[in-house]
């Protein structure tokens, strides 16, 4: 719901710099730029994650498959 989204996106806003190089924060920012329509943020930080785990992952084939989808979307 539009609620939820939004009170999503204050609780991310409150988390430190810091810990928005972690790769589980990035995934988090990235699902939520997803639901408020900012899909180029989202490849952004999900093409980020990727650059730092196994492509042989089955993360790996889950993010490139969420990125190929929003991809398609332009």
């Amino acid at each position: 719901s539009s609620r939820s989204t939004q009170i999503a996106g204050s609780q991310l806003s409150m988390i430190s710099s810091e810990l928005n190089e972690s790769y589980l924060v990035k995934f988090l920012l990235g699902e939520y730029s997803r639901q408020i329509g900012e899909n180029k943020n989202a490849i952004i930080l999900w093409s980020d994650i990727l650059k730092y785990i196994p492509a042989e992952s089955e993360q790996a084939r889950i993010l490139q498959k969420y990125i190929k989808t929003l991809e398609k979307a332009f």
